[in-house]
């Protein structure tokens, strides 16, 4: 799985690969090593996977900068993601919820502004990853 960022990444201190959680499927796919050559991360999963639903979460280890995160080269951190792709064939368009209430509904208020991407996929800000952390739930309405 590649990342592409705006500048280039420090290739010395790379994040823990318990920082990412993977999904394929709906199976976990854990991280067996990553890489990092100029502004590209590069992250290699345990086992390989075909087309399908994919979800990667990134968690920043620390509020401040520290050596264990994805960063730049000035040593400042990149910020926590949640990624996900929707796929039954590939659904564009669909709005994403977060459930903070567990109601399995996609209620008005809980409606993100995100929409996905024509390929499926959508990428979540750190501060709605917190809420999942809490145990709140994505829900994709087509």
């Amino acid at each position: 799985i590649v990342f592409t960022y705006n500048e280039n990444l420090d290739p010395t201190h790379l994040p823990s690969i318990s920082a990412f959680s993977i999904t394929t499927n709906g199976a976990s796919n854990p991280v067996s090593s990553i890489s990092v050559n100029g502004s590209v991360l590069t992250i290699t999963l345990t086992n390989s996977f075909t087309a399908g639903a994919l979800t990667i979460s990134y968690n920043d280890p620390s509020s401040g900068n520290s050596t264990n995160a994805i960063q730049d080269t000035s040593g400042n951190d990149a910020s926590s993601f949640i990624q996900g792709i929707v796929a039954d064939g590939y659904i564009s368009g669909a709005q994403i919820y977060i459930d903070t209430n567990g109601n399995g509904l996609a209620d008005t208020n809980e409606a993100t502004g995100i929409f996905t991407n024509a390929d499926g996929s959508f990428l979540l800000p750190s501060f709605l990853h917190q809420l999942l952390q809490l145990g709140a739930s994505i829900l994709i309405q087509a």
